[in-house]
């Protein structure tokens, strides 16, 4: 591990039942880090107290236990194995007792600072595999408050007891009315205790990212924890983008930070490229360049209905532009080499493409200037529908869109034509910038939604001012004009 590069630590908090476990194993195992659960050792006290027939809610006893106790940990995300005293107490220590003995046990400050203590020294081992993810009720706060990454995950009262009744039962099938309203009761008892002890109380670090996974699944939980960690490391040697942040094995390695010097060099091929394609290949028309700025992130979004769409996008703009570019296109050698020189960024379809979501956020975050087709594919360019990816980068970028509208490229090059029609002109027209709200739960799906709809009105807007801008500028409406003047 290089100096310059300290280990990563992730604190993951939040009540049970809300899915700490799960999902911070899923982030150990996507950035490769070491995964603690604090919990655990907790729970391995618990056992030990129970095994020697003390009483939990005896603060001597659980004092006791935590000073003579021998406590092991796996850090193995896929191997969490747990050991007292040479035992492997693994499965054990999920029982139904030791559930209800942690939290009096958990709450004696004699217990609470051994036990502190010793995960502060896994955490300090953890620089030798990079870092660290750690899982309980006070990381943020009290074990590691210096953590890179905090996280807080809630859930709905009922959500949270549905899984705990689930993960309990460990049965095929869902959980029963009654079992799920036992479970909620116990839930919110040991709220109730690890929110108002003394010791290392239940809350949320002031600087932790606010997580409701009521209605996300473990992996966009999981996303959502990544990119907030991206934002630290995303750049590794030379620009690439390190794993877990690479692109798919199914997409071709992209760079998040081509070398400077690229597109220095596209930006000044196309001074000489855009008079040629301009006048001479086709017949283009650009307006509204002076809505587009010149600097910061800025994501450049609009219909599809023609090949030349990105072409155009890219070329037309005062400045670099990285348009997300359809996988199946780096199929041919030749037009990989080129795309990767234009800086394009490979998009798998059909499937949520993350690692190119996160190498879009990157650059936004760079200051680059991205270029997206919401529709997913070349269509009508109507944009009857537009996929969630846009709002997505739209609210955790916060960056401004600027939506442009290529009128004419479907009837420039149709499909299977191999030459364009210089006969049918092309209106590129680009429109004022606009911003959208952050929600309030932007990790909602719903939200999401929302926020995509909003966008898509905003561009259909934009296509219909440049539907009229085309329409004033064709040959036939400029010559009935000009006979207009001239009588």
């Amino acid at each position: 591990m290089s100096e310059t590069s300290p280990p990563l630590v992730v604190a993951v908090d939040g009540p049970g039942g809300s899915g700490k476990s799960t999902v911070a194993r899923g982030v150990a195992r996507r950035l490769g880090l070491s995964y603690l659960d604090t919990g655990a050792i907790y729970r391995a006290v618990a056992w030990r107290v129970l095994r020697d027939g003390r009483n939990p809610w005896d603060r001597r006893a659980a004092a006791a236990a935590a000073e003579e106790v021998r406590i092991e940990l796996e850090t193995d995300p896929d191997s969490p194995v747990v050991t007292v005293d040479g035992v492997d107490v693994s499965r054990s220590i999920r029982g139904e007792a030791v559930t209800a003995a942690v939290s009096p046990v958990s709450a004696v400050p004699e217990v609470r600072d051994r036990m502190v203590a010793r995960q502060r020294e896994i955490i300090a081992a953890s620089a030798d595999t990079g870092g660290i993810v750690v899982e309980g009720r006070d990381i943020g706060t009290v074990v590691a408050p210096d953590a890179a990454v905090k996280v807080f995950l809630t859930a709905s009262a009922r959500e949270r007891a549905r899984r705990r009744a689930e993960e309990v039962g460990k049965r095929p099938g869902p959980a029963s009315d009654a079992e799920i309203a036992r479970t909620q009761e116990a839930l919110a008892t040991r709220d109730r205790l690890d929110s108002t002890r003394p010791a290392s109380p239940l809350v949320q670090a002031p600087d932790a990212l606010v997580i409701d996974s009521t209605e996300l699944d473990v992996e966009e939980v999981v996303d959502l924890v990544v990119r907030r960690c991206s934002e630290l490391r995303v750049r590794g040697a030379g620009g690439v983008v390190r794993e877990p942040f690479s692109p798919s094995a199914r997409v071709r390695p992209v760079l998040a930070n081509p070398p400077r010097w690229r597109p220095r060099l596209a930006e000044t091929l196309k001074k000489p490229v855009r008079p040629l394609i301009n006048h001479v290949l086709l017949r283009v028309r650009v307006y509204g360049l002076e809505h587009v700025p010149r600097t910061g992130g800025l994501i450049v979004a609009g219909g599809h209905a023609g090949w030349l769409d990105g072409p155009l996008v890219v070329i037309e703009s005062r400045r670099p532009v990285r348009c997300l570019a359809k996988s199946e296109l780096y199929a041919s050698p030749k037009l990989a080499k080129l795309l990767d020189f234009a800086g394009q960024i490979p998009l798998e379809r059909g499937t949520p493409d993350r690692s190119a979501l996160h190498t879009c956020l990157a650059e936004l975050a760079a200051g680059v200037a991205v270029g997206v087709f919401p529709e997913g594919t070349r269509g009508t360019g109507e944009l009857d529908s537009v996929h969630d990816g846009i709002a997505y980068l739209a609210v955790h970028s916060g960056c401004p869109l600027v939506p442009v509208a290529c009128i004419g490229t479907e009837l420039a090059l149709p499909k299977h034509a191999h030459w364009p029609r210089r006969s049918h002109p092309v209106h590129v027209v680009f429109g004022e910038p606009f911003t959208v709200a952050a929600p309030a739960q932007p990790w909602s799906r719903r939200a999401v939604a929302e926020v995509g709809e909003a966008i898509r009105v905003r561009l259909l807007d934009h296509l219909s001012v440049a539907r009229d801008v085309a329409l004033a500028q064709s040959p036939r409406r400029r010559r009935r004009s000009r006979s207009r003047r001239a009588a």
